[in-house]
């Protein structure tokens, strides 16, 4: 109950990623389907719910709950992709803290690994669980990328690498650095170099060069 609420927030959205990127992933399984839906439920629920009351126990439990088959779910044979790869450099080399990164870089992720067909089914599966956390009676947005940037707006947090201070002109130097993270081979969707990269973190903006110049 003590922690600060974008902390919470923030590294709630990160287990959300790790839910994302096992149910894309094709090295997902019926199993690790399962409890990766399952989490992802959870974690849409609660974090919607200790957004509107912070005192809200139950909400919190069904969070932890969810961070719980998160983790399972990425044990059980899906591999993160290029979500997390890029979150590993935002934070150390940008000073991004580690649940902002998912929150600035998974829609975009979506979005680019979207354009290639054979990942939309597997993106399909990431719409049900937003639409089973909804309940049937709400709608929900049509893609995975939309679903997932819609939950960063109503949690308060950063959407785009405008908010965590990235430039324009670092995308290079962090399309680079990437390349070196081993998560970029496991992306559904295969980035073939630094450009590949680079164009993902065009889809993260504005940036915050841009922003400050308006």
């Amino acid at each position: 109950m003590h922690t600060p609420a974008w902390l919470f927030l923030s590294t709630g959205l990160r287990s959300v990623d790790h839910c994302v990127e096992a149910l894309c992933s094709p090295a997902g399984n019926p199993y690790s389907d399962g409890a990766a839906c399952a989490a992802l439920t959870l974690l849409v629920r609660g974090l919607r719910r200790v957004k509107a009351d912070p005192k809200d126990v139950e909400a919190r439990t069904l969070c932890q709950l969810g961070i719980f088959q998160a983790v399972q779910a990425c044990q059980s044979g899906p591999q993160m992709g290029a979500s997390h790869a890029i979150g590993h450099i935002l934070g150390p080399a940008f000073e991004v803290p580690h649940g902002y990164t998912s929150c600035v870089a998974l829609p975009g992720v979506l979005l680019w690994n979207s354009q290639e067909p054979t990942n939309s089914a597997r993106q399909t599966l990431v719409v049900k669980a937003f639409q089973d956390a909804a309940g049937s009676d709400t709608a929900v947005p049509r893609t995975a990328a939309e679903c997932v940037a819609g939950l960063v707006r109503e949690l308060g947090l950063p959407g785009s690498l405008a908010e965590v201070g990235v430039r324009r002109s670092q995308l290079e130097d962090c399309a680079r650095r990437t390349m070196g993270d081993r998560l970029v081979e496991t992306n559904p969707r295969k980035i073939n170099g630094w450009e590949d990269a680079l164009a993902v973190l065009e889809l993260c903006g504005p940036f915050a060069d841009e922003v400050s110049e308006v």
